[in-house]
């Protein structure tokens, strides 16, 4: 109603208004959904219509484990995720030059809903929504499928590989080491002295050094 009131535009109705509105939003989305299937060719077609159907003898679609990313947190993972990137990757979406006709921010909403909604329910929508939402979806996780194995690379160098050799390293260190090893220990007890010192003596006694000490620890700290 702005933009007809500055350019002086005489208004209509409101119900009037939001019908037309409406109405051209609803073309315009359905000719996104027929620009993203006109890239399609017809083996393209029903391999994407294949993603959101349970395979025989599995328990999920490919688009769900697709969706859902490769376990976490070992060796065997690191294969898993490079597969599922050569799987996605195997598509040949990203020559369609999708990107180049349609604009990026109503393809990530494409993607954005296609990552969420329940694959039956995307199953039963028409040829054309489902084509442009399976093709968008597929797109953004060719993206995401390599993320998410640079991810558990840097995790599994990070954790497993890193770590282990440092704990290697430290116990070599300390097998080298014995005097070190021995000072640290001796180090240990004169901090742990030093922390109990408040409590020595009374009001108006001088602190007793490390030749007051009674017992096994000032014979440890006097040595």
């Amino acid at each position: 109603m702005t933009w007809l009131r500055d350019r002086k535009v005489l208004l209509p109705g409101v119900t009037t208004l939001v019908r037309l509105v409406a109405r051209v939003r609803d073309e315009t989305t359905h000719r996104l959904w027929r620009v993203l299937g006109a890239l399609l060719t017809p083996a393209r077609r029903r391999v994407l219509d294949r993603l959101p159907e349970v395979p025989a003898g599995l328990r999920v679609s490919d688009l769900e484990r697709w969706r859902k990313g490769p376990p976490r947190g070992s060796g065997p993972a690191i294969i898993a995720a490079l597969d599922q990137v050569a799987e996605i990757q195997g598509l040949g979406l990203a020559g369609l030059g999708a990107e180049a006709v349609v604009p990026p921010r109503r393809l990530a909403e494409l993607a954005r809903y296609g990552m969420t909604a329940d694959a039956w329910l995307i199953r039963r929508h028409p040829d054309d929504r489902r084509l442009a939402t399976l093709l968008a979806t597929a797109r953004f996780l060719e993206a995401k499928s390599v993320d998410d194995a640079l991810e558990l690379l840097d995790l599994l160098m990070s954790a497993e590989l890193l770590g282990r050799a440092q704990r290697e390293a430290d116990r070599d260190k300390a097998r080298k080491h014995p005097r070190l090893a021995r000072a640290s220990a001796r180090l240990a007890v004169a901090v742990d002295a030093l922390f109990e010192s408040d409590g020595w003596g009374g009001p108006g006694e001088e602190p007793r050094g490390v030749a007051g000490l009674g017992g096994d620890r000032g014979d440890r700290l006097a040595r």
